[in-house]
C-alpha cells in the first residue's frame, strides 16, 4: 500500500483527470477512489489507466472493463499491458507485422525516434506508423520539443522483455533477434543514405567557418540515417551478446559498408558531431567479429579505420571532408584502407604526392596537441581510458585515450605543472607544481578538491597510493612528503637526502616509498614509519626517475647520467645498467607485468628494453624536443609520453617493438630492403656481400657474393624472384633469389653505384651513379637501354613511377623527373628550398595544375584567402616551404608535394 501522502497524490491525479476527459457525474464522483483503489498502490498503473480511458468511447465502460480484469496486486500492471495490447491489436500482433516490429523498434532505440525515422528504419509507411501510434497512445509520449516517441514507463519495456512476465508470445520482445533485425534495417538505411560529401559543403572549409552548417546538418541528414550512422554497432553488441555469432547477413551488410563505404560512414559521424565514437564503434564491431566468418579484409579495414582516425582526430573533427582531403592520402600505402579507398577519392579533392609515403602505421597511435608549452608530466587511468599531463603553461589536462580528444582543462596553479598522477579508480587526478603546491582534482567534473601546502620549494614529483588513501610528494626543498588523501593532513616528512627530489614511487602494498634526487641516490622508505630503510648508490649524475615493479621485487631508476638502473628492492644490489641513451634519462616506467622497461630522454626518444636482461627492444622516435615523462597503460598495450615540443604521444608498444636483429656482415650495413610478401630481406654492406635473410625467423638463408667492394645499394624485384645491387666497383649485379646465383653483372658506369630500382613488371632496372648518370638497362638481356645525363653530383637515389612511365632521381640539392621511355628530362626541382611552381605538363599519379599561392595557418595548409585544404601532421610541420601552386616539406619523413585544382 502506499502512504497517506502518496494516495492523496493519485487521488488528485485521477480527480484532475477524469474533470478533464468524463461528462459523466458519477463517474467524477466515484471514479478516482475506484482507479486508486484498482491501482494497488502503483502510480504507472494508474496512469495508463487513465490513458486508456482517454482513448475509450465512454468512461464508465473502460473502467468496467478494468475492474473486471484488475486485481489489487502488483502483477496488476502486466495484466492491464495485456489486457490493452490484446484489445487494441489482437490477432493482428505477430514477429512478422508490422505493429510489432514498430513498437519493438521504440523499445529497443537507444534514443527516442521521430515517427518518419521509425518508418525509414523498420521501413513501414509513415501512414502505417503514425496509426500504430495512434493506438498505442495510452503506452507511449510524445516529446513536443523534438517530435520523438518514447515509451511512458520503463515497466512497458521490461514486461514486454521479459519471457517470465509476457507469456504470450505474439506481444514479447526477444531482444537478441530484434536487435539482429534493427542491425539490419540499420545497415541496409546507411547503404542507401551514404555518399560523397552529404550535406554539399565546400571542401575548403571547416564546420566552424560555414554559417549554416547545423542547418545543413539538420536538413540533409534524416534521423534515421543519423542513428544508424551511431548504433547500428551497438545493435550488433546486443545482439551477440547473447546469440554465439554475428548473423550472416549483417556480415555481408557490414561487409559492403566498409570495404565501399566506410570513408562515407566517417564523414557522416563528423558532421553530427560523433568523431569521438568513431573508435569506439569499431572496437565494438571487433568484438562483435570475434569467432565469427568475417573476411579478414575487413577486419583490417577496421584496424585501419581505428589507426587513421587515432592520428587525425584533429582534422576529421574540424572537416567531414578531411577524411578525403588528409586521412584517405596520407593513410600507408600498404594498409588496406589505402588500397580500397584512394581510388576512390573524388576528382575535387587535392591530392598531394609524399616521398617517400609510409608503407604502414607508425607506432605513434596519437599525438595530442593543445597544451602552450612544453609537457613535464603524464599519466594514464587504471582502465586505459584517459590521459592526464601536465605542462609549464600552468595547466592540467585530461584527454580521451582512444581518440586524443581533450576531456577537460583544470586551471589553478601559477607556474609550472611538473607532475601528475592518478587514482587507482580513476575518481581523482594529482598534480604538484613551481608553485610548491600539491592539488587534488575530481577527474569527472575537473573540480579542484584541496590544495596541500607544505613544500618550501618546487614540487617535483607525486604519486598516489593504490588505495588512494595517501600521496606522496618529492620536491627541490630536499625533502618527501606524506599527505592523507581525504583530509589533507600532513602524516610525516621524510628526510634525508641531499639536493632536489625529481621522482616518488610508492610500492603496490603500500610497504615502502622510494625516491630520486639530485644528489645521486635512490632511497627506499618505510611507508609507515617514514624510516630510511636503504640508499641505493651508483649513478654519476642525478636521479631524475624512478619506478617500482608492481610485484615490489625491483626499483627502476633514470638519471643525468645518461643511464638506466635496475636494482632488487631487498637486497639493495644493482642488477644492471641499460645504456644507449645519448642525453639525460628524464623519465622510466615498468609495464604491469614486469617484462618491459620504457624510459624517455633528453635525446627526444623513448627506448624500451627487457627488464629481464637488459636488451633494447626498441627505439621509438616522433618527439622533436627532450621527453620528459612516459606512462604506460595497464595491458602494456600503449605507452603515453611527454616532451618539450608541447606534445603528448600515444605509442603502440606492439608495432614499435624491435622483433628481431639479423647479426652476420663483418662490417657496416648499407642497404636493406624488405621483400613485397614480407617473406625475407636483403641487406648490402661495407663486407661486399649482399645477404638474404628469413623475416620470420632471422635466420640467414644464403650469402651472395661477387661484388669487389662496397654494397651500397640493394632493391628486390614485386614477384621477389630476383635482387638487384649496386656496388662501388662500378657494377649492378642481378640475383636469384632463390638460389643466390648471379644472373648477370650490368657494367657501365665509371663510378660507384649508389642507387637502383626495378620497374614493377620487373622488364627494367634503373641505376644511379657517382659519374652524375642514370643508366636504364633491360633486365633480361643487361643491355644498356638509355643513359640519363644531367646532374651535377653524385645520384644518391632513384625511383621508377609504379606504370613504369617516369623515373626520378635524386642528387645535390636536385630531384629530376624523367620520361622513362624516352629519357627526356621532365622537370627539375632545385631542392634548396625554393621549389618551382608545377605546371600541367605531365601527370604524376594525377594531374597538377597552377593555382593560388599557399599558406600556413595553424596547421593548416591554406590558399591565399585562408581556404582549408590539407592539415600538416606533426611529423611534417619540422620544415614547411611554400611555393606558388606547391606546398613542400623536406625533413626526415622526405617531400610532401601538394597542388590545388
Amino acid at each position: 500500500a502506499t502512504s497517506e501522502q502518496n494516495k492523496q497524490d493519485a487521488l488528485m491525479y485521477a480527480q484532475d483527470f477524469l474533470e478533464k476527459n468524463s461528462a459523466e457525474p458519477e463517474a467524477i464522483k466515484l471514479g478516482p477512489q475506484i482507479l486508486v483503489d484498482m491501482s494497488g498502490g502503483v502510480f504507472v498503473w494508474l496512469v495508463v489507466a487513465c490513458k486508456t480511458l482517454d482513448s475509450a468511447s465512454n468512461a464508465s465502460i473502460t473502467l468496467s472493463m478494468i475492474k473486471q480484469t484488475a486485481s489489487k496486486q502488483v502483477s496488476d500492471v502486466d495484466q492491464l499491458y495485456f489486457t490493452f495490447l490484446n484489445r487494441i491489436f489482437g490477432n493482428q500482433y505477430g514477429k512478422s507485422s508490422e505493429l510489432f516490429h514498430v513498437l519493438a523498434t521504440i523499445i529497443c532505440a537507444f534514443e527516442p525516434l521521430t515517427i518518419q525515422a521509425i518508418a525509414a528504419i523498420t521501413g513501414t509507411l509513415i501512414s502505417v506508423v503514425k496509426n500504430i501510434i495512434r493506438k498505442l497512445d495510452a503506452l507511449l509520449l510524445l516529446d513536443v520539443n523534438t517530435k520523438t516517441i518514447r515509451i511512458f514507463h520503463k515497466s512497458f519495456k521490461d514486461y514486454l522483455v521479459d519471457p517470465t512476465r509476457c507469456n504470450d508470445k505474439r506481444f514479447a520482445v526477444d531482444l537478441p533477434s530484434h536487435n539482429t533485425w534493427l542491425a539490419e534495417k540499420a545497415l541496409s538505411c546507411l547503404n542507401k543514405f551514404l555518399h560523397f560529401n552529404i550535406c554539399n559543403l565546400p571542401i575548403d572549409k571547416l564546420h566552424s567557418e560555414i554559417e549554416d552548417f547545423s542547418q545543413r546538418v539538420s536538413s540533409c541528414i534524416p534521423q534515421a540515417a543519423a542513428y544508424a550512422c551511431k548504433y547500428f554497432q551497438q545493435h550488433c553488441l546486443e545482439s551477440v551478446l547473447q546469440l554465439p555469432v554475428v548473423d550472416e547477413n549483417i556480415i555481408a551488410r557490414i561487409y559492403d559498408l566498409f570495404l565501399n563505404k566506410a570513408h562515407f560512414w566517417i564523414e557522416l559521424m563528423s558532421l553530427i558531431g560523433k568523431t569521438d565514437q568513431i573508435v569506439y564503434s569499431v572496437t565494438t564491431l571487433q568484438y562483435c567479429f570475434t569467432g565469427s566468418s568475417v573476411s579478414p579484409n575487413v577486419l583490417l579495414v577496421l584496424k585501419d579505420i581505428k589507426r587513421a582516425i587515432q592520428l587525425y582526430f584533429i582534422p576529421i573533427q574540424a572537416s567531414a571532408l578531411q577524411i578525403y582531403n588528409t586521412v584517405t592520402v596520407m593513410a600507408p600505402t600498404k594498409t588496406e584502407f589505402y588500397k580500397r579507398y584512394f581510388t576512390l577519392l573524388p576528382s575535387i579533392i587535392p591530392v598531394p604526392i609524399i616521398v617517400p609515403q609510409d608503407l604502414h602505421w607508425p607506432p605513434c597511435m596519437i599525438t595530442i596537441e593543445g597544451h602552450s608549452s612544453s609537457v613535464y608530466a603524464v599519466a594514464i587511468s587504471t582502465d586505459g581510458q584517459f590521459v592526464v599531463s601536465g605542462s609549464s603553461d600552468k595547466t592540467v589536462k585530461i584527454w580521451d585515450a582512444q581518440t586524443g580528444a581533450l576531456q577537460r582543462t583544470l586551471e589553478g596553479h601559477t607556474d609550472i605543472v611538473r607532475a601528475v598522477a592518478i587514482s587507482t579508480n580513476g575518481q581523482s587526478v594529482v598534480s604538484g607544481s613551481s608553485d610548491k603546491m600539491v592539488k587534488i582534482w575530481d577527474s569527472q567534473t575537473g573540480r579542484l578538491l584541496r590544495t596541500l601546502e607544505g613544500h618550501s620549494d618546487w614540487v617535483r614529483a607525486v604519486a598516489v597510493s593504490t588505495d588512494g588513501q595517501f600521496i606522496v610528494s618529492g620536491s627541490d626543498d630536499a625533502t618527501v612528503k606524506i599527505w592523507d588523501t581525504q583530509t589533507g593532513t600532513l602524516q610525516k616528512i621524510l628526510e634525508g637526502h641531499d639536493g632536489s627530489v625529481y621522482a616518488v614511487a610508492i610500492s603496490t602494498d603500500k610497504q615502502f616509498v622510494v625516491s630520486g634526487c639530485s644528489d645521486k641516490t635512490v632511497k627506499i622508505w618505510n611507508a609507515e614509519t617514514g624510516a630510511l630503510q636503504r640508499t641505493l648508490e651508483s649513478h654519476s649524475d642525478r636521479v631524475r626517475a624512478v619506478v617500482i615493479s608492481k610485484d615490489g621485487q625491483f626499483i627502476v631508476s633514470g638519471s643525468s647520467d645518461k643511464t638506466v638502473k635496475i636494482w632488487d628492492v631487498e637486497t639493495g644490489t644493482l642488477q644492471r645498467t641499460l645504456e644507449g641513451h645519448s642525453d639525460w634519462v628524464r623519465a622510466v616506467t615498468i609495464s604491469i607485468d614486469g617484462q618491459f622497461v620504457a624510459s624517455g630522454s633528453d635525446d627526444a626518444t623513448v627506448k624500451i628494453w627487457n627488464a629481464q636482461t637488459g636488451a633494447l627492444q626498441s627505439t621509438l622516435e616522433g618527439h622533436s624536443g627532450s621527453v620528459y615523462t612516459v606512462a604506460i597503460s595497464t595491458d602494456g598495450q600503449f605507452l603515453v609520453s611527454g616532451s618539450s615540443d608541447k606534445m603528448v604521444k600515444i605509442l603502440d608498444t606492439q608495432t614499435g617493438a624491435l622483433q628481431r636483429t639479423f647479426e652476420s656482415h663483418n662490417d657496416e650495413v648499407n642497404a636493406v630492403a624488405i621483400s613485397t610478401n614480407e617473406q625475407f630481406v636483403v641487406s648490402g654492406s661495407e663486407d661486399n656481400t649482399v645477404k638474404i635473410w628469413d623475416t620470420q625467423t632471422g635466420a640467414l638463408q644464403r650469402t651472395l657474393e661477387g661484388h669487389g667492394g662496397s654494397v651500397y645499394a640493394v632493391v628486390i624485384s614485386t614477384d621477389g624472384q630476383f635482387v638487384v645491387s649496386g656496388c662501388v666497383d662500378t657494377t649492378v649485379k642481378i640475383w636469384d633469389t632463390q638460389t643466390g646465383i648471379l644472373q648477370r653483372t650490368l657494367e657501365g658506369h665509371s663510378g660507384s653505384v649508389y642507387a637502383v630500382a626495378i620497374s614493377t613488371d620487373g622488364h627494367f632496372v634503373v641505376s644511379g651513379s657517382g659519374d652524375a648518370t642514370l643508366k636504364i638497362w633491360d633486365r633480361q638481356t643487361g643491355v644498356l637501354q638509355r643513359t640519363l645525363e644531367g646532374h651535377r653530383g653524385y645520384v644518391n637515389a632513384v625511383a621508377i613511377s609504379t606504370d613504369g612511365r617516369f623515373v626520378v632521381s635524386g642528387s645535390f640539392k636536385a630531384v629530376k623527373i624523367w620520361d622513362a621511355q624516352t629519357g627526356v628530362l621532365l622537370k627539375d626541382f632545385k631542392a634548396n628550398g625554393q621549389f618551382p611552381p608545377i605546371d600541367d605538363q605531365y601527370n604524376f599519379n594525377t594531374d597538377m595544375a597552377v593555382g593560388s599561392q599557399l599558406v600556413v595557418k595553424n596547421n593548416w595548409l591554406c590558399g591565399v584567402n585562408y581556404e582549408f585544404l590539407f592539415w600538416i601532421s606533426p611529423e611534417y610541420r619540422t620544415a614547411a616551404k611554400t611555393q606558388k601552386n606547391l606546398y613542400a616539406c623536406v625533413n626526415q619523413r622526405g617531400a610532401l608535394f601538394l597542388r590545388t585544382n
